[in-house]
Parts: structure tokens; C-alpha cells; sequence
């Protein structure tokens, strides 16, 4: 096994954001530090991993403000800024941009993609809605004062689902 499959089943990853690019050269994006997004992306992480997956044809990447730093990336690879610095992908090297902050606000006229999928799992099961409340409002755990919905704040979105997954409707 390879040191980044050992990492991955190490690391427990409580949620995902993903941004999906169509872009025709000449373009150009950078990503701030995690820091500075994470409290907007996932309110209750404890670190924010920043990656891209390159789907089709190939850009330059590498750290912002390190030249040195910038590679070549083709369809099929995965650029991984663990330590979450800002970085900048671009199709020539040597490109900068200014990152927008607002592009990473959560929307506040629409669910986040959980909640959308948290109901639809929930009605696939014959759940209803004061049913689905009832769930992520009771109480979790033996005298404990945290809910279920607690969990969905935190990012913890696998363990809310999973409870959704196996409700019984009543």
C-alpha cells in the first residue's frame, strides 16, 4: 500500500465542498489559505484541506507567490494542499488572480447539498417531515443535552445520515 492510502484511511474527512470549473484559456484561479475560509466551508472543522482534481485537458499549478513551486497537471491527477496555502491553478504559469471570498459564503437562499440529501434519503424511507424533525431534535446519547442536529453543525453529516438511513417511521 502507498504512503496517501495509509494517510486517507487515517484522516476521518466529515464533509466536502466542491466547486465544478468549466474554463477555456486564458484563465486563471487562486485559492486564499483554508484558514481564512474554513469558518465559512465547515463552521466546526478543525482543518480545511484544499485539492483539485483536473477532469480534462491540463493546467499549471503551485503555491501562491512561489514560482518555483508551479507544475504542470493533466486530466487524471489530484493537486492535495494539505496544510490548506493558498495556491493558484492556471492555464500558463506565472498567471495570479485575487481570490473571491464571497465565492466560498454558504447561500443563504438554499440548503447546503446535506440537507437536500439528509431529506430526500429520509422520504425514500417514508419519513416525514415532523418525523425527520422529531430525529434531529431528540435528544443523542443517555442523559446528554446534544441532538442530533448538533452533529449536522459540526460537519458530522456520515453519522446524521446514517441515523436518517436507519429511523423507523411512525
Amino acid at each position: 500500500m502507498d504512503v496517501l492510502s495509509d494517510v486517507l484511511k487515517a484522516v476521518r474527512l466529515t464533509g466536502a465542498i466542491f466547486f465544478e470549473r468549466h474554463l477555456h484559456a486564458p484563465w486563471v484561479g487562486e485559492s486564499p489559505p483554508s484558514a481564512a475560509i474554513a469558518s465559512m466551508v465547515m463552521p466546526y472543522a478543525e482543518h480545511v484541506i484544499s485539492f483539485h482534481a483536473i477532469l480534462s485537458g491540463s493546467c499549471w499549478a503551485g503555491l501562491a507567490g512561489s514560482p518555483d513551486s508551479v507544475r504542470r497537471f493533466n486530466a487524471g491527477d489530484i493537486v492535495i494542499y494539505p496544510m490548506g496555502d493558498a495556491n493558484v491553478l492556471s492555464s500558463a504559469p506565472g498567471m495570479r488572480g485575487l481570490p473571491d471570498l464571497q465565492e466560498y459564503a454558504r447561500p443563504k437562499e438554499q440548503p447546503l447539498p446535506i440537507v437536500t440529501r439528509l431529506v430526500r434519503e429520509a422520504r425514500a424511507r417514508g419519513l416525514t417531515e415532523n418525523r425527520i424533525y422529531e430525529i434531529l431534535s431528540a435528544r443523542a446519547g443517555l442523559g446528554g443535552d446534544r441532538r442530533l442536529a448538533d452533529s449536522l453543525r459540526e460537519g458530522r453529516s456520515d453519522h446524521v445520515l446514517e441515523t436518517i438511513r436507519t429511523a423507523r417511521a411512525t
